[in-house]
């Protein structure tokens, strides 16, 4: 049995990391796919889809709630004994929204918060709320016990330690530093805390123009309503750091063949290894293969191809010349990059050892779109 076959038979979640533009949403997908051709339950949980990956799974758009893949759309696409998966993409609007009304007992704080100008903008770009609501979104799903398997497709980061950093950041901001400060200095003001703020509303409103006063007693104004759920959302997630570092979980960190973003995922091999969290593969994405060796046959069939064969019985001979050499300097160009894919792949197992698995997925010719060949890529993992 493979390394991701191990993975796909004993994990309960699996999350796919990496530098963007490698094919992670397209792996995530392709796993669920695996482990309900294995007969388990599963969901793939994305952030960032594309939308013809929708359509390789048959479906017309992503949405935020469970949609199911059924057996015979599995069997349609030559998918054996195929269990339904679910697909679902993130809305982390959403999610914040439940996370608040799931730790607020009033209903009037419930409503001040979720009507908040500072928490409408902050529940979906302050740094780091994607990271920490696809977590609890994972945790969510796995505490329902309805699922065997979940995968879950990370947010794509500019830097590879944003991931798992960026739910401790947040939480640092809702909690301590700069925020709690803000909250003690709010509370200092008078013995009635914000009710001072709201008697002097209109000198801050005159200052508006200049340091955005409405703006500043709206964040004063969440923070305060925040700090009774706080206990709340640092228990939560402390609960999902646990569940990511326990044998229940395994990351799966993704690459493209060339040197910049390997480094980019053995720097994220590092951060899980410091952090204590489980590695459980290393999958190197498009890489090229070569043709085998050149015959004479070569840069004809090249020639018919890019000309079309009654365009090339009527040109010159010196013209065909011409196009035969263009197919052999483009070979010879693609042989090098072949070389240079397998060389890098050679001195990433090196760095690697026997101890993480290695696998490499081909370049495939057309982007997938249909379920078959999501089967197909996933078969790939198996090697």
């Amino acid at each position: 049995m493979s390394a991701i076959e191990t993975l796909i038979d004993s994990a309960k979640v699996l999350l796919c990391v990496g530098p963007g533009g490698v094919g992670k949403t397209t792996t995530s997908a392709a796993l669920t796919l695996l482990a309900a051709a294995a007969g388990r339950r599963a969901i793939v949980l994305t952030v960032d889809p594309a939308h013809r990956l929708a359509n390789a799974l048959g479906l017309q758009s992503f949405k935020d709630e469970e949609q199911i893949i059924t057996p015979d759309m599995l069997a349609k696409a030559g998918v054996p004994n195929g269990a339904p998966f679910a697909a679902m993409m993130l809305d982390t609007k959403r999610t914040f929204d439940q996370l608040i009304e799931r730790h607020t007992s009033n209903p009037k704080t419930r409503d001040r918060i979720l009507d908040n100008p500072f928490y409408v903008q902050a529940a979906t770009r302050l740094a780091g709320s994607q990271e920490y609501m696809a977590m609890e979104k994972l945790y969510e799903i796995h505490q329902s016990g309805q699922y065997d398997l979940i995968v879950l497709d990370t947010p794509p980061t500019v830097h590879a330690l944003d991931f798992l950093n960026a739910p401790q950041r947040l939480m640092d901001f809702l909690g301590h530093n700069t925020s709690g400060l803000l909250a003690r200095s709010s509370r200092r003001i008078g013995k009635l805390g914000l009710g001072f703020l709201e008697a002097n509303r209109l000198i801050l409103r005159g200052m508006n123009k200049f340091v955005g006063a409405d703006f500043f007693v709206s964040v004063l104004e969440f923070l305060q309503d925040f700090s009774v759920m706080y206990d709340g959302f640092k228990q939560r997630a402390d609960n999902v750091k646990q569940l990511l570092s326990s044998s229940e979980s395994a990351f799966i960190v993704l690459t493209g063949p060339e040197q910049a973003s390997m480094n980019e995922g053995l720097f994220f091999r590092d951060a899980l290894v410091e952090a204590a969290m489980p590695l459980g593969a290393f999958v190197v994405n498009r890489v090229r293969e070569p043709f085998g060796p050149v015959d004479k046959h070569l840069a004809k069939d090249f020639e018919a191809d890019v000309m079309g064969e009654e365009s090339l019985s009527l040109h010159r001979a010196s013209a065909r010349k011409k196009v035969s050499k263009a197919a052999l300097y483009h070979f010879e160009q693609y042989q090098t990059l072949v070389r240079r894919d397998a060389a890098n792949l050679a001195k990433l197992r090196d760095m690697l050892g026997a101890q993480v698995p290695l696998i490499s997925v081909p370049d495939f010719d057309q982007d997938i779109h249909s379920l078959a060949g999501l089967y197909k890529y996933g078969r790939f993992l198996f090697a």
